[in-house]
């Protein structure tokens, strides 16, 4: 196995076994592209469901003062 899937294996690992809630999303839309079983349990959505869905469609609107 070469080094680049060795890395790939240890982080997909990490992110599925954590202890905590983890989601990797897409900056300009929100859409998630991983997500554990731990973050899915906290919001209450399937894995499957979430991949289907946006950060802000489960999250609160927050208003940016700047």
């Amino acid at each position: 196995m070469d080094r680049q899937r060795q890395s790939e294996q240890r982080f997909r690992t990490i992110f599925e076994q954590a202890a905590v809630g983890v989601a990797l999303s897409e900056t300009d839309t929100g859409a998630f592209l991983m997500v554990n079983k731990r973050y899915a349990d906290i919001v209450g959505y399937s894995v499957e469901e979430l991949l289907q869905m946006s950060f802000t469609e489960i999250s609160h609107s927050i208003a940016l003062c700047l």
